[in-house]
């Protein structure tokens, strides 16, 4: 089972490596059911999930960098796949133990975050999610985690 799960995740990041319109109907499919196995992600419909698959991509991090700093502009919205980060004084863990809820009142962050270990993440664009409102509103934030892109030193 880990096997296979790790398999998926090499895959989808291959995918979420290919420049956006470089995606088959196959690939956008294969990103929507991996966004849909995320039980967690709710972005309320199969269209949103199809528009996010044309933009959503990939991005690891390594041990002892830095996700954010405070006072950094959110641009982008992390979702932690694999690894640990520390922030505002809490450890987090993939997917469900994240929370940071974004509203307009967020955009700039008030702590620092670091990598534990290395680091996957499905990168949204906070202009491009924004842009889906309706749907992202009813993201479960328990798993959302803003990252402010331009501080990601890779």
């Amino acid at each position: 089972m880990l096997q296979s799960i790790s398999k998926s995740y090499e895959l989808i990041f291959q995918l979420l490596h290919m420049p956006s319109h470089a995606r088959g109907k196959q690939e956008k499919d294969f990103i929507v059911r991996f966004l849909c196995s995320i039980d967690k992600l709710l972005f309320g419909n199969k269209s949103s999930l199809e528009s996010l698959a044309d933009t959503i991509q990939h991005t690891s991090l390594r041990n002892g960098q830095t996700l954010f700093s405070s006072g950094s502009r959110i641009t982008s919205w992390y979702i932690l796949l694999s690894g640990s980060v520390y922030v505002d004084g809490k450890l987090h863990h993939p997917i469900k133990s994240l929370g940071r809820p974004i509203s307009e009142e967020d955009r700039y962050y008030s702590s620092d975050c670091y990598c534990l270990e290395q680091c996957d993440f499905l990168v949204i664009d906070l202009k491009t999610a924004c842009q889906q409102s309706s749907q992202l509103s009813s993201m479960d934030s328990s798993i959302t985690l803003g990252l402010a892109e331009d501080s990601v030193r890779l």
